[in-house]
């Protein structure tokens, strides 16, 4: 008996979309081998899997009971609920974005490398060797979580380069840099949900215990190569070459520059299977007779690493920033010998060969030191340059590179730079680049800084509660972020494109350390998600059972992150005496025991003090900040070295003022609230809405708190907790809000500044004055919080983006303002976008006596478009702004 369904309108169904419908219709895919048709227009991303949306929506309906009335579906409409939930919608049209033609070239002469130089046989062919290892020792399938984690630490006690002693690959050894293993048993089993579960391939689910979405993906690519692309920070430039001209900036960061290397990396890999390439040389080195997908994209990154390295730059080849002192000779500091004798030498033997073996000729050296300072109660990474060179010569021992360097340099710092810590690291952002080989005033700036935040301490003023509000459209949920960055360093920032880089880059980095967060009020925000309350959780035992716990909200976990903790000088004096060791002409600094016993300090590479304890200077051991400063403070740490950190101790409180006395850090938060309005802010802050007030907060002088009812607990809200919220005012007026809430907010209008789009890159139509004429007709007819944001046509570079931001964007809320009042948008748009339509006569209607009166029927006018807005050409927007009544 055929299964009945029952039918449903597309827009009803959406509603009931979630991602486990979606995850379920994936594993039905996958589990029964369906093939869908693609879809010519857009494809869905789902676990990394490009899929037909109406098609895969049909699955999930039919999963529920439902099939979907055809005549309400339309393709357009089947990708929003996709990208509600968050997963990415491809134009199947231009998923390459970027310039086919420019590959083939390269192909070319990338071969040429591969013949006629060691590029593959000997530079590159450890990443070969290495995948080839895989293949042979780990079964991912099969070997236990143990097994794979203990079989990936003894890959890298292997030599892969040949000629030389360097153990394992460069992507996987830095991930000690952050922590002591290379991958977690918590990592392993989210790769394998991801790869074998068919887990959602999302943000979270990606983010390994290392915190590096290049890295996450080489290990997915070693593991499953047939659905994942290795990509890395080195290889992605090539990008840059292959879309020049097209404008399309790639996303930078996290989970969206994740997805976007993904399709990029699988478009090249597909033009590479294609191509001529000559395959020999890399079948050897595999020692296989035909290369598998795993090959092929080791093969695809090769080739896009060729081309960053050897192609893009011709100018000034390479960046790098390198060390200069050799511990355990005198004196420490070799940079004096280095610009004498015109070199750099890598002071370790069995460490960086390759790297100092792969800098070309041409290439820029900064002579730098990096370290930590505080600044306003927080330590902050430091680089100072002490001076740039010219690389004229590369001596490929791994050892020393003939260098000129710049005559009479001024060295200069550059606070929130670290990152840079290795004896020799390649530059590869712009912004860094740019800071630290091209800035000859940075110093003065810098200096000017301090001056000013000396004389006036809080020169910037931020209301502790704001909301930004305005038409959609108008950059509020970017102004949040820009305001919340200034808000946390004290910081004004421009609206310049390399100011908007640098916000959105320390915005991610506040993300992470959680001095900033970020939620969307809805309908369903409640005080028990805001504030605290009482949810489910499962038991341990196996019995089933359901216990009830009382959990903090997000809000009172900010206040309690954000409530003052006292602090000391200690990282501050520590950090000034390890600056001061480094920089020294002498090799040690020399002490003296409380016993005077004299011993001599010095700084080793991960920032800790080696003291050397007799005069031989042949006995030594290693003292952390963190076990001095736990002494310090009465902690029994040490057993027979008390005299040597007391002697340190005495040191830090004569010459750095170290002292025990605390005060409060001035460290600043921020909440930041999406769309205020859509949520009942009554409810959700409840008793709470008092306590933001200014003088409410905690250590003012009218501070309150109040007993929450779950926990009982006394809560207040500190005075450092910010909060920006956005509101859209198309959706609610400011005079529709609370009033409790509007008394205890400022308002910042947003509207639509329509002079940003004045010199626009795309110049046949003139956008300023297209929008302008919009909004003011839709103010006339409407009002001005209905008008249309000027970023709606930020991204707009040929007819045909005007065409799609019309088609997805313009028309979809001129529909929605006018509630589908075609006549009164033709008042907007004009006689080339709508029409009216002709009622030949009154037959269409059904036979119904008892109602006589049907001439109403020819006077009603009915309006529509006039044509599809994909065929609208240039002199129809034109019109917009340039026929108007008289």
């Amino acid at each position: 008996m055929a299964k009945e369904f029952q039918i449903i309108n597309a827009s009803k169904f959406f509603k009931m979309l979630d991602e486990p419908s979606i995850q379920e219709a994936f594993e039905f895919i996958h589990s029964n081998k369906l093939r869908l048709k693609p879809s010519t227009k857009y494809s869905v991303s789902i676990n990394n899997i490009l899929f037909p949306p109406k098609d895969f929506l049909r699955i999930i309906a039919e999963q529920k009971g439902y099939k979907i009335n055809e005549d309400t579906f339309f393709g357009g409409h089947a990708n929003k609920p996709f990208e509600k939930l968050g997963f990415q919608i491809i134009s199947n049209q231009k998923k390459n974005n970027y310039d086919e033609s420019l590959v083939l070239p390269q192909i070319i002469k990338y071969q040429n490398a591969i013949d006629n130089s060691d590029w593959l046989r000997i530079d590159e062919s450890y990443k070969f060797n290495f995948i080839k290892w895989v293949e042979e020792h780990i079964d991912f399938k099969n070997d236990s979580n143990e097994v794979i984690k203990q079989k990936i630490e003894e890959s890298q006690q292997n030599t892969y380069s040949p000629g030389s002693n360097v153990k394992g690959v460069n992507f996987i050894q830095t991930i000690t840099r952050y922590q002591d293993n290379y991958l977690t048993i918590e990592d392993i089993e989210k790769l394998r949900n991801i790869i074998q579960n068919n887990g959602l391939v999302n943000k979270e689910n990606l983010s390994l215990s290392f915190g590096s979405f290049p890295k996450t993906s080489a290990f997915l690519c070693l593991f499953a190569p047939e659905r994942f692309m290795a990509y890395d920070g080195e290889s992605i430039p090539a990008y840059e070459y292959l879309s020049k001209g097209l404008g399309i900036v790639a996303p930078k960061r996290n989970f969206k520059s994740f997805e976007f290397y993904q399709i990029f990396y699988n478009s090249i890999k597909k033009q590479l299977k294609k191509s001529n390439l000559d395959t020999t040389v890399f079948k050897e080195l595999l020692n296989v007779d035909t290369l598998t997908e795993l090959h092929w994209n080791f093969i695809t990154q090769d080739f896009l690493l060729f081309i960053t390295r050897k192609i893009m730059n011709t100018d000034i080849p390479a960046y790098y920033c390198v060390g200069f002192h050799f511990y355990g000779q005198n004196p420490t500091n070799q940079l004096p010998r280095f610009i004498k004798n015109g070199i750099w030498v890598n002071g370790y033997d069995d460490k960086f060969i390759n790297t100092v073996k792969e800098v070309p000729i041409g290439s820029l050296i900064a002579a730098k030191t990096s370290y930590t300072m505080n600044e306003d109660d927080k330590t902050i990474s430091v680089l100072e340059v002490h001076c740039i060179g010219r690389v004229l010569e590369n001596l490929n021992d791994g050892k020393t590179l003939k260098v000129d360097w710049q005559k009479d340099f001024k060295s200069f710092i550059l606070k929130r730079k670290g990152g840079y810590r290795n004896t020799i690291s390649k530059v590869h952002n712009r912004t860094n680049i740019d800071a630290i080989f091209y800035n000859d005033n940075y110093e003065e700036k810098i200096i000017e800084d301090e001056v000013a935040d000396n004389q006036d301490d809080n020169k910037l003023q931020f209301p502790l509660n704001q909301i930004l509000y305005g038409p959609p459209g108008t950059g509020k949920t970017y102004k949040t972020k820009k305001i919340a960055v200034e808000i946390i360093e004290n910081k004004e920032y421009s609206d310049s494109k390399d100011d908007r880089e640098n916000i959105l880059e320390r915005y991610e980095e506040y993300l992470t350390t959680e001095q900033i967060h970020f939620t969307t009020f809805h309908q369903s925000m409640a005080y028990e998600d805001f504030i605290e309350g009482i949810k489910p959780k499962m038991t341990n035992g196996n019995n089933g059972e359901i216990e009830y716990e009382i959990k903090s909200g997000l809000f009172k976990q900010l206040c309690q992150n954000a409530a003052k903790k006292e602090t000391t000088n200690f990282d501050m004096a520590y950090g000034k005496l390890t600056k001061d060791i480094i920089e020294s002409e002498e090799e040690y600094l020399v002490l003296n025991t409380q016993r005077n016993k004299e011993f001599r300090v010095n700084v080793n590479s991960n920032g800790n003090l080696t003291l050397f304890t007799t005069k031989k200077i042949n006995q030594y051991g290693t003292l952390t900040a963190e076990r001095l400063h736990d002494f310090y403070f009465g902690a029994p740490t040490f057993s027979g070295w008390e005299g040597y950190a007391n002697g340190i101790l005495k040191h830090l409180e004569k010459k750095y003022n170290l002292s025990k006395e605390t005060k409060a850090p001035n460290q600043k938060y921020v909440l930041i609230i999406d769309e205020i309005n859509r949520g009942n802010v009554s409810a959700i802050f409840g008793e709470l809405i008092t306590l933001i007030e200014k003088d409410k907060r905690a250590g003012q002088d009218e501070a309150i708190s109040c007993l929450l009812p779950y926990s009982k607990e006394k809560f207040s809200v500190p005075d450092n907790i910010y909060i920006v919220a956005t509101m859209n005012t198309a959706d609610r007026s400011v005079e529709a809000l609370d009033t409790a809430l509007r008394r205890r907010f400022s308002f910042k209008e947003i509207l639509p500044d329509p002079t940003l789009l004045n010199d626009h890159k795309y110049q046949d139509v003139n956008l300023e004055d297209l929008l302008t004429k919009i909004n003011e007709r839709i103010e006339l007819l409407i009002d001005k919080d209905h008008q249309i944001g000027h970023s709606y046509f930020y991204e707009i570079k040929s007819l045909k983006d005007l065409r799609i931001v019309f088609k997805d964007k313009i028309i979809p809320l001129l529909e929605e303002y006018f509630y589908g009042d075609f006549g009164k948008i033709g008042l907007v748009l004009g006689e080339n976008f709508i029409e009216p339509k002709k009622i030949e006569n009154k037959s269409i209607l059904a036979k119904f006596k008892a109602y006589e009166d049907i001439d109403f029927v020819t006077d009603k006018k009915i309006f529509r478009l006039k044509k599809e807005i994909n065929e609208m050409n240039v002199e129809d927007f034109i019109s917009i702004y340039e026929n108007q009544i008289q």
